[in-house]
């Protein structure tokens, strides 16, 4: 259920829909309800739902039910209504929708938003929970064509390492070589719409342990391509099963997913372990050199923690700046698992691009971060590579979200198209909306493709501009994903000093970091509560390069 509400002349509205999304053949239903808040009756109102493409037309209009006069404190709800039968030809992305009421209006916050999926898993599970090193791990899996078209020559592949960092995403290879062992299943699938296959049991990997001597809880990737694998249809992941070494004799490992706080707002960093933040040293060194006007893109939701020195610096020096986040993260199947149990479908994809879009603003609200200075552009996560690379001009559908364009509300473009040229522009337009001096991203080689992928988009607007009006701003590149195994080829990399780090500034990102549980274990962020005495002994963020030939 999604709910807006709206109070207007003494009346409280609230409006919600049946579902956050729909695939075409579905309908749309939403319900309403009027409150009288005010000292007087209300007279009789009729209630209207308006819904429309999101920056485009309005696709539909209905009276949902006739409210009746009310008298102080006294409410009406109707049932849920039909309002919208998707329709075939409807275009994919976000809807807006808005509910009237007399004077009161209530728009639903995300809106709702309409995808195309073709592909359903119905199972996928190991034949065991527990396997000993050598042992070869059984998989089922049971396939459903949910499209209207027939499905021939379906690949299924399993794997240990995430599909878009080790190297597949619709054809195009995202990365170095894998090295993931891959396991592709024998037999090609052929679905007639509607219909479903099972594979039934059938041998997969040979489970391994690395080190070998320590157990370990561990999941396998699944993706389902086209016969030549160039078009990715479903990814998700099997159950989690325990591996241990033969003859083993100690402790159990624990299941790796499960978050430390349970919501964001239980992760707040004061209590007996720390000191009041603005209590900490904050204080620059004296030869700190003075920040220009910078901006920053980030692939992902947590990949801001780059510039978190940046910030500090800025608020200090009252530099004004401004972050622009690629991708949503919404392809992180890990992540849709960690917040929604089973197997999953595009809505899920959504969801978590909301949740890692609120982890974000949790680890912002830390540093003070404004909201007029991010903005996000709604990208696909695993997608950005094949959208740049895509020259063909039309959209690019993604089957994680189920759509070709952005579905966010919160986008800073709403519906932003997949589409390597929509894009381009709409980094152009930001770019030219604040003129930066410096300019932070990724280096263009980056072993994570949405990483190299936000510098390519970078880059080829910086082109644009430096062609038509002579601008030509100071690029900083890192290499956050790979350790710079990828910071290769022909660029000129000048290295930076790092950037100093005050003791105010450590305290934060430490607690920071542990906003983004969807991304990281309890060990890995939440466990811990460092002292600041460990935290200056950490080693730092990674450096920047000034890159001189773009």
């Amino acid at each position: 259920m999604i709910a807006a509400y709206a109070l207007a002349a003494g009346l409280l509205l609230n409006a919600s829909a049946d579902k956050p999304a729909y695939m075409p053949g579905e309908t749309v239903k939403l319900r309403a309800e009027v409150k009288n808040n005010g000292a007087q009756a209300a007279r009789a109102v009729p209630i209207e739902a308006v819904i429309c493409y999101a920056g485009g037309k309005e696709v539909a209009r209905k009276t949902l039910a006739q409210a009746p006069a009310l008298d102080a404190g006294k409410s009406f709800s109707s049932a849920p209504l039909p309002v919208w039968t998707v329709p075939a030809t409807a275009s994919l992305g976000l809807y807006e929708v808005e509910v009237r009421a007399g004077e009161a209006s209530a728009r639903l916050p995300r809106g709702i938003v309409v995808y195309r999926q073709q592909i359903a898993l119905e199972f996928l599970q190991t034949e065991q929970n527990t396997y000993t090193a050598g042992d070869v791990v059984r998989v089922r899996a049971r396939i459903k064509n949910i499209s209207a078209e027939p499905l021939s020559g379906l690949k299924l592949q399993l794997g240990s390492g995430f599909p878009w960092i080790s190297g597949f995403t619709r054809g195009a290879k995202t990365m170095e070589s894998p090295t993931i062992k891959v396991f592709t299943y024998p037999k090609a699938i052929d679905l007639k719409a509607g219909e479903t296959a099972d594979t039934g049991w059938f041998d997969s990997v040979v489970a391994a342990l690395d080190p070998p001597d320590k157990p370990d809880i561990v999941d396998m990737f699944c993706w389902i391509t086209d016969a030549d694998g160039l078009k990715v249809y479903k990814i998700d992941l099997t159950g989690t099963f325990t591996i241990y070494p033969p003859n083993y004799e100690g402790p159990m490992p624990f299941h790796p997913y499960y978050a430390l706080y349970k919501f964001l707002a239980d992760t707040d960093y004061r209590g007996a372990s720390y000191k009041d933040i603005e209590s900490y040293d904050d204080t620059l060194p004296p030869n700190t050199p003075k920040l220009g006007n910078w901006m920053a893109f980030a692939p992902h939701y947590d990949d801001e923690q780059a510039y978190f020195p940046l910030i500090a610096m800025s608020r200090s020096q009252n530099v004004p700046f401004h972050i622009v986040h690629v991708t949503a993260g919404d392809g992180n199947i890990v992540s849709v698992h960690r917040h929604v149990d089973g197997l999953t479908n595009c809505p899920d994809f959504h969801t978590v691009g909301y949740l890692r879009y609120w982890e974000t603003q949790k680890a912002y609200e830390i540093f003070g971060v404004k909201k007029e200075e991010v903005d996000y552009l709604g990208l696909p996560d695993g997608g950005s590579y094949s959208i740049f690379h895509d020259t063909s001009g039309k959209d690019v559908y993604l089957a994680t979200t189920g759509t070709d364009h952005s579905p966010y509300a919160y986008a800073y473009r709403k519906n932003l198209p997949y589409n390597r040229q929509e894009v381009i522009r709409t980094v152009v337009e930001l770019i030219r909306k604040y003129k930066p001096s410096d300019i932070y991203a990724p280096h263009p080689e980056e072993r994570h493709g949405d990483h190299r992928t936000a510098t390519s988009f970078l880059l080829e607007a910086l082109r644009q501009l430096r062609k038509e009006e002579g601008y030509q701003p100071r690029v900083h590149v890192w290499v956050g994903y790979g350790s710079g195994e990828a910071a290769k080829g022909n660029w000129q990399l000048q290295p930076e000093p790092p950037l100093p780090l005050t003791d105010r500034t450590l305290i934060k990102q430490h607690f920071a970091a542990w906003a983004y549980q969807s991304q990281f274990t309890i060990l890995e962020r939440g466990g811990r509560r460092l002292p600041l005495e460990e935290l200056r002994k950490r080693p730092r963020l990674a450096p920047f390069y000034l890159l001189r030939n773009w």
